[in-house]
């Protein structure tokens, strides 16, 4: 996901930079963009903790006294886990809706 996610916000960066340049109107394309941009880099935060969840989860597995919270510990990841990829889907889908209605 931090592969999808920040290729993702490289290659809009790359392709705004181009769209900049240009000498017609760009602001509408430049601000679905920049909207797709912040999505996907939302999506690389929510990726931070997810090593140390999981870790922690597999950590607190090990005992009896503390696999509850290992359980809890685990839905966390897996929820951040999915948020990511939802973000992702989102973020592509912005750029792609704003390409489609750009006239340029």
């Amino acid at each position: 996901m931090v592969l999808l996610n920040g290729g993702g916000v490289i290659s809009l960066l790359t392709f705004l930079t181009q769209i900049v340049q240009r000498t017609d109107d760009t602001t509408q394309i430049v601000r679905f963009t920049a909207v797709a941009i912040a999505v996907l880099l939302l999506g690389l935060v929510v990726l931070a903790p997810i090593n140390h969840l999981r870790y922690e989860s597999s950590r607190l597995f090990d005992h009896l006294s503390t696999k509850a919270r290992g359980q809890k510990y685990a839905f966390a990841h897996r929820l951040l886990f999915w948020s990511s990829i939802g973000l992702f889907a989102i973020g592509v889908s912005i750029a792609v809706i704003g390409v489609w209605k750009w006239k340029g």
